[in-house]
């Protein structure tokens, strides 16, 4: 490459000294070029050893627990993709990763969402198809006619779906309708219901939601009116269980606002390269990952979720007992148990779980002491004969009388010198532990540290399920 080089630097007639210029140029050239090409290859590497680490084997149990933990912690959806592809358009990849992740094997193969189940033939058997109401009508695929649909009656609640639908203004219709294969631009993974609704699992940048995760588990029947169910795959082989473990997926990632202004930079032929490389770079500095880690939550009462990112409104923190406590750093939504995500609604979704009504709308924190009674619940007074217990509601409040609504908590572990609790809208403080002692007259009495005396309302007492 040198003799070549020279002969054409001869060939121009330029002088020595631009001569040894540009040939410095060039060895610099070429040996950023050998980094680079080095540093994509492990991070390459280093990003598919992270993959196959995910790919263990699951039990009946955990498949069913790990499509189901999807539905019910919609709010922060796995990421399944290395960070680097989440700013193109790879719903199929998306799709065929959070499969492969769930099942714990390779089972389904990338392709194009129009490819998708000629590529996986052997794996998928169609059980819905609605070609017969598209037509193709000036180079675009168009929905002549709307034909509705109820998954309850279609579809066996043991089995493993894929939704395929046709986006309206996708602009890969002409290749679609060159490759002559299926109609559809785009996959869903079906998930199960949740409060009698379904659910499915996607990537999909709105064009209003530029730098919003793509990630998303959505309700079926909320889904754009851009977007038309064309087929339904059953994935073949793969039969769920009604019950299965309880079991959370973390985002061990960086958030997707974070990751996105590495992504998508340079030359559209070096994107691939350089996003992979950035990408990799980023997480190695930040001690995170690419893929989501797996949490058994009946393995301990306790769960701590590692938090990498800033928090948002309606993160999970961590788990008593399965039952999830979230981040309060926005406007309160109502919702089953109360104002998302407010102290109250915390203890209402645990007493739920241990069999007792829903106690929504029956007033503020303070009343789960001062009106127990009526909630169903036996109350004590701090200071009293009455030790607390685990699974107690711990109420924080100066007097049935000052007005202020109060706060609650959630015992988790009582010893003779101290009371631990989780709690919700108290920002990243979800538990903490309070100083007790017994008194000479066998009185139990519950102190503020020294530190949150001027911001934290003294323990009044706590309460019992009857």
């Amino acid at each position: 490459m040198k003799a070549t080089v020279m002969k054409w630097l001869r060939a121009i007639h330029v002088s020595a000294r631009v001569k040894r210029w540009l040939l410095a140029i060039l060895a610099v050239f070429a040996f950023l070029s050998i980094a680079f090409l080095l540093l994509f290859l492990v991070a390459r590497s280093a990003t598919q050893a992270e993959w196959d680490a995910t790919q263990t084997g699951r039990t009946p149990a955990m498949v069913r627990g790990l499509v189901d933990a999807m539905t019910k912690y919609s709010s922060e959806p796995a990421n399944v993709l290395p960070l680097s592809a989440q700013d193109d358009e790879v719903c199929a990849a998306a799709v065929v990763n959070a499969v492969n992740f769930i099942l714990g094997e390779e089972k389904l193969k990338s392709a194009p969402a129009w490819s998708f189940s000629q590529k996986n033939a052997e794996q998928l058997e169609r059980v819905y198809n609605r070609e017969d109401d598209f037509k193709i009508e000036n180079g675009r695929i168009v929905e002549i006619k709307d034909t509705g649909f109820q998954l309850s009656k279609m579809l066996d609640p043991g089995g493993l779906y894929i939704l395929g639908y046709h986006y309206i203004q996708t602009v890969s219709d002409h290749k679609i309708i060159a490759a002559d294969v299926d109609l559809n631009s785009h996959l869903m993974l079906l998930l199960g219901k949740e409060n009698g609704r379904w659910y499915g699992y996607h990537l999909i940048h709105y064009p209003n939601e530029e730098n919003v995760n793509p990630v998303k588990v959505e309700r079926i029947d909320l889904m754009p009116e851009k977007l038309d169910l064309v087929y339904i795959w059953q994935v073949k082989g793969v039969e769920i269980p009604e019950k299965g473990d309880d079991l959370f997926m973390a985002n061990t990632s960086l958030s997707y606002s974070m990751v996105r202004p590495w992504l998508n930079w340079g030359p559209n032929f070096l994107e691939y390269y350089l996003d992979t490389v950035s990408v990799w770079l980023l997480t190695t500095y930040s001690g995170t990952g690419q893929f989501p880690k797996i949490f058994n939550l009946g393995d301990q009462d306790l769960v701590e979720i590692p938090k990498k990112g800033s928090l948002f409104h309606g993160r999970i923190m961590g788990f008593y007992k399965t039952v999830p406590i979230y981040f309060h750093g926005g406007d309160s939504r109502r919702g089953i148990y109360g104002l998302e995500f407010q102290c109250v609604e915390l203890i209402n979704r645990f007493l739920v779980s241990l069999g007792h009504r829903n106690l929504e709308r029956t007033g503020h924190a303070d009343s789960y002491l001062w009106d127990a009674d009526s909630k169903g619940l036996k109350s004590f007074l701090n200071g009293g004969p009455e030790r607390p217990r685990i699974n107690d509601v711990l109420v924080f409040d100066t007097s049935d009388q000052d007005g202020d609504p109060g706060h609650v908590a959630i015992i988790y572990s009582v010893t003779d010198k101290y009371v631990c609790f989780v709690q919700q809208n108290v920002g990243k403080k979800w538990r903490d532990c309070f100083p007790m002692k017994q008194t000479l007259e066998n009185e139990w009495n519950i102190t503020i540290p020294a530190k949150l005396s001027n911001i934290c309302p003294p323990v009044a007492g706590w309460a019992r399920i009857k």
